[in-house]
């Protein structure tokens, strides 16, 4: 995303949509509210009896009351508070916003997560391939820059299951080609495989023109979907990807989640969470972003933005997690709130 004019004074930032992950960024930083100016359109009736319509394009501003976010667009919904003379304020606009769109948003006040959000989307990202590999299956997925989006499955054949008349296919040759396509397809500039160390030695057979790319990780676990956060508790990755936030995040909520299990050092929930607070217990903060967009709806969003602050002056760490991974999904199941203390409280 490209900021094209900031005044903070005025609360108003104007933003180019220049990356179509900008939108998922837009539908976390626009709120109830807010007022957003760019591109609108509607039928308007012309004709002596109103039988025939026309699409008109203005730039309108709308106070938005909801907002609706696909892939490859985002609808802003409200009612119109600044537009062309000939339209009257009020009444109900939507307002479709796509890749290569400006949008101008006006917030009362920006906070911290909303600022923090759009300094992250200006930032260059370049996908990384994780692939998963073993006897009979294989996953390629891409760890974009919120999250992970899985490209493709494989499925191998057993050998044991073949006629001796049966020329079984070359899995591990048709698992390197599927890499080396998706490769050039999304420009990746990193891979990282998972799998047996039995099986790299199979794989590095077909992947010679992108061998420096590779990075082999021994993984036993299986070549499914399932199992691809498994991955990030690698620990000859944390160094390979301790910049890159969905596996930082993935990471610190499982190493937060074992803790629980063991119910060390832990706490859950607002009400475990402020006591922990309080008494200046809480060494690092896990809150669910879908927590924050649901309590600022409801109205309680001071309790939780106070919690963040209180263990930021303490010299505590707030990680906001994304609920675009199952980690984040598990944190949002257990209230969406989680601390990792310095020190049991019983």
């Amino acid at each position: 995303m490209k900021i094209i004019k900031k005044n903070l004074k005025e609360g108003s930032i104007k933003v180019l949509i220049d990356n179509p992950e900008d939108l998922w960024y837009l539908s976390e930083i626009v709120e109830k509210n807010d007022l957003a100016r760019g591109k609108c359109s509607r039928k308007i009736k012309i004709g002596d009896n109103l039988e025939k319509s026309i699409k008109r394009i203005f730039t309108a501003t709308i106070s938005v009351s909801n907002v609706d976010y696909d892939s490859k667009s985002l609808r802003l919904n409200g009612t119109l508070t600044e537009a062309p003379e000939d339209i009257a304020l009020g009444s109900f606009q939507s307002m479709t916003i796509e890749f290569g769109d400006s949008l101008e948003i006006r917030k009362e006040s920006w906070g911290k997560l909303e600022l923090s959000k759009l300094e992250e989307s200006q930032k260059q990202h370049n996908d990384i391939l994780l692939v998963l590999v073993d006897r009979n299956d294989s996953v390629l997925a891409l760890l974009k820059k919120r999250g992970y989006q899985t490209i493709l499955k494989l499925k191998g054949e057993s050998k044991g299951k073949l006629y001796e008349t049966e020329k079984a296919k070359d899995f591990f040759k048709e698992v390197s080609e599927n890499i080396l396509n998706v490769v050039n397809s999304y420009k990746c500039n990193k891979v990282i495989v998972g799998a047996s160390s039995f099986w790299h030695d199979e794989l590095k057979k077909y992947l010679h023109e992108i061998i420096k790319m590779i990075i082999f990780v021994s993984y036993t676990n299986s070549g499914k979907d399932k199992d691809i956060e498994g991955m990030f508790k690698a620990k000859e990755l944390y160094r390979i990807l301790e910049d890159d936030r969905t596996a930082r995040e993935i990471r610190i909520v499982e190493e937060a989640l074992e803790k629980l299990a063991k119910r060390d050092k832990i706490a859950y929930g607002i009400k475990e969470v402020s006591e922990a607070v309080k008494i200046g217990a809480v060494n690092t903060l896990l809150v669910s972003e879908r927590l924050i967009i649901e309590s600022r709806e409801k109205g309680t969003f001071k309790e939780i933005e106070d919690l963040m602050k209180k263990v930021e002056n303490m010299q505590g760490e707030v990680y906001i997690i994304s609920t675009l991974h199952d980690a984040g999904k598990k944190l949002k199941s257990l209230g969406g709130i989680l601390a990792v203390l310095r020190y049991n409280l019983s």
